[in-house]
């Protein structure tokens, strides 16, 4: 919701843009769609929609906006909400929460004095190698209690550029030793994969106390 408004609605005639081109047998197709839609306190915004890939021949698709991850060289969807100019850093880009049929799982799994920590993270690809990618999971155990996080609001992801390194925090449904979560900065995905520190931390993510961190082990999970 762009500005923390109530959800845009319709507000006027689309435009709707097809193009197709025949390539070696098969075809190169795009339809582009655009909405006017406004809030209720006035903001305009245009809705964006770009469907664009290659059909086989005799192939048929169907589209279904579901939420499902689309791959990369299957076809491409760009999905947002702009202002005066499409992909600007005003845009909202609308992708899925999950990435449930993305390539693979990047999976950290971190030791350290009171406890472990794995740190799940949803990855897709694309063709400028910035991958989509989305913290769903940390589950572990500190200071002997177990914990298994996956909501949304409790889990927060700071990549650098390409997520050449990584910061992750994680606040428990409920305080564990005096701390409301974890936070893992600095996690490189190849050897010796380094960290920065692990940190207990309060409910605001401040730090409480560094963490002993004993090993760190990254894998890659395709999915089935």
């Amino acid at each position: 919701m762009p500005g923390h408004e109530v959800q845009p609605a319709l507000a006027g005639v689309g435009t709707l843009t097809t193009n197709h081109t025949p390539q070696n047998g098969d075809i190169w197709y795009r339809f582009q769609i655009e909405m006017p839609v406004l809030t209720e306190t006035g903001t305009s915004w245009t809705y964006h929609l770009d469907l664009y890939g290659i059909i086989a021949q005799n192939e048929t698709v169907i589209y279904i906006l579901d939420g499902d991850y689309h791959m990369p060289g299957e076809e491409w969807i760009d999905n947002m909400l702009c202002t005066d100019q499409c992909w600007s850093l005003e845009s909202y880009r609308f992708d899925s929460c999950t990435f449930v049929g993305a390539l693979f799982l990047d999976l950290f799994s971190i030791d350290f004095g009171s406890g472990q920590l794995d740190l799940h993270l949803e990855m897709g690809t694309s063709m400028a190698s910035t991958e989509p990618a989305a913290f769903v999971r940390a589950e572990g155990t500190f200071s002997g209690v177990p914990f298994d996080q996956q909501d949304y609001y409790h889990l927060i992801y700071n990549p650098e550029h390409h997520h050449f390194a990584r910061d992750y925090a994680i606040l428990f449904d409920a305080p564990i030793a005096g701390a409301c979560g974890l936070k893992a900065l600095g996690l490189v995905p190849w050897e010796p994969y380094d960290i920065t520190g692990l940190f207990s931390i309060d409910c605001d993510l401040s730090d409480i106390g560094e963490l002993n961190v004993t090993s760190v082990e990254h894998q890659v999970v395709p999915h089935r």
